[in-house]
C-alpha cells in the first residue's frame, strides 16, 4: 500500500538501491557488529515477534522504528500494520543500505501481507517528523547506546499522536545474557565490566536502562506506563546463528572485561572463551544461556 498524505515520509531516501547481493556477514559497508546482531535476530525471531505481538497496534497504524539497524523489527512491525506504514530511522546510512537489501530479500521470500517500510538516515535525538504524526514509536535494544537517551524519548513522545504509544525493549548490559560461569568468576566479570563502564564519558548509568524503563518513560511525560519482563533460554547444542551471536558476545566481553581481571581470574576466563580449547564454554554439553528483556509501553 502506498502511504497516504497523512503517513510519515522521510525527507530523502537513505540510499540509492545497491546491486550487490552480499549478506550482512560480508557487506563491506555494514557496521562491525552487524553479523552478530543479524544472527541474534534470526535466532530469536519467534520470541521477538511474540513481544511485538503484545504492542497496542491497529492494522492501519503508522509506526516509527528508531535506531532500526538491520530492520528486522521494522519487518515484523510491518506484518502487524498491514494497511499502515513503518518508518525505520537510523543514524548510520551504510547500515540502512544493508537493511534495504534485507527487506527486499525478506519481501521476495514471503507471501505474507505487510505494510511498506520506508528508511531514513537521521538521529534519534532530532527526528525529521512533524509532531503527532505517528501512532507508535518503537526502540529496541538501542536506547542505552544512544548519545542522549532521554532526549530521544522526548522526541519519540513529540512525534506520537495524543493517545498513541511509545514502546521500548531493552536489556541491562551486565545481565542481558546469563551464562553458566563459575560463581566466583561471574562476580569478578561483573565487577570488571562495571569498572570498564565507569571509565566511559557518561559513566555506567545509561547501560542499566532496562531496570529504569518505567521511570525513564514517565520522566519523558508518558502516562499509564506498563512494564513486562521476558526471558528466553537456549541450550546446547547451539545452532549456527545462536553460536555466531554468543561467539561475538564473548569476544566483546573479553575486550571490555579482561583488562580489569586479576591475572589468575583472567587466565580462567580466557580458557573458557577460547574456541580452540576443550574448555570452551559454548562447547559444554550442559551449556545454557538465559536472555532477559524488559518491554515498557507508555501512552501519550
Amino acid at each position: 500500500m502506498t502511504p497516504d498524505a497523512s503517513s510519515p515520509s522521510p525527507p530523502a531516501p537513505a540510499s540509492t538501491r545497491q546491486q550487490e547481493t552480499a549478506g550482512p556477514e560480508t557487506a563491506p559497508e555494514a557496521p562491525d557488529y552487524a553479523p552478530m546482531l543479524f544472527a541474534y535476530h534470526r535466532a530469536h525471531a519467534a520470541e521477538l515477534k511474540a513481544m511485538i505481538a503484545t504492542l497496542p497496534l491497529g492494522p492501519a497504524d503508522r509506526v516509527l522504528d528508531v535506531a532500526c539497524g538491520d530492520c528486522a523489527h521494522a519487518q515484523w512491525l510491518a506484518q502487524r500494520v498491514t494497511d499502515g506504514v513503518v518508518l525505520g530511522i537510523d543514524i548510520s546510512a551504510p547500515y540502512l543500505h544493508l537493511a534495504e537489501r534485507q527487506l527486499e530479500t525478506a519481501a521476495a521470500g514471503s507471501g505474507a501481507k505487510a505494510a511498506p517500510v520506508l528508511l531514513c538516515a537521521a538521529a534519534a535525538e532530532a527526528l525529521p517528523l512533524p509532531a503527532a504524526s505517528i501512532d507508535l514509536g518503537w526502540c529496541a535494544h538501542s536506547l542505552y547506546s544512544l548519545p542522549e537517551p532521554m532526549t530521544a524519548l522526548r522526541e519519540l513522545r513529540r512525534v506520537v499522536r495524543p493517545g498513541g504509544h511509545v514502546a521500548v525493549l531493552e536489556q541491562d548490559s551486565l545481565h542481558r545474557v546469563v551464562l553458566p560461569w563459575p560463581a566466583d568468576l561471574e562476580l569478578a566479570l561483573q565487577q570488571a565490566q562495571l569498572r570498564a563502564l565507569q571509565r566511559r564519558p557518561n559513566g555506567p548509568g545509561k547501560y542499566f536502562a532496562a531496570r529504569r524503563l518505567a521511570t525513564l518513560l514517565e520522566d519523558a511525560a508518558l502516562d499509564t506506563v506498563s512494564v513486562q519482563p521476558f526471558s528466553t533460554m537456549r541450550r546446547a547444542p547451539l545452532d549456527g546463528d545462536e553460536r555466531c551471536y554468543l561467539d561475538g558476545l564473548l569476544d566483546d566481553l573479553r575486550a571490555k572485561a579482561a583488562p580489569y581481571l586479576a591475572p589468575a581470574m583472567r587466565d580462567r576466563f580466557e580458557r573458557l572463551c577460547d574456541p580452540g580449547a576443550d574448555t570452551y564454554l559454548l562447547d559444554r554439553p550442559d551449556f545454557h544461556a538465559t536472555y532477559l528483556d524488559v518491554l515498557a509501553v507508555g501512552r501519550r
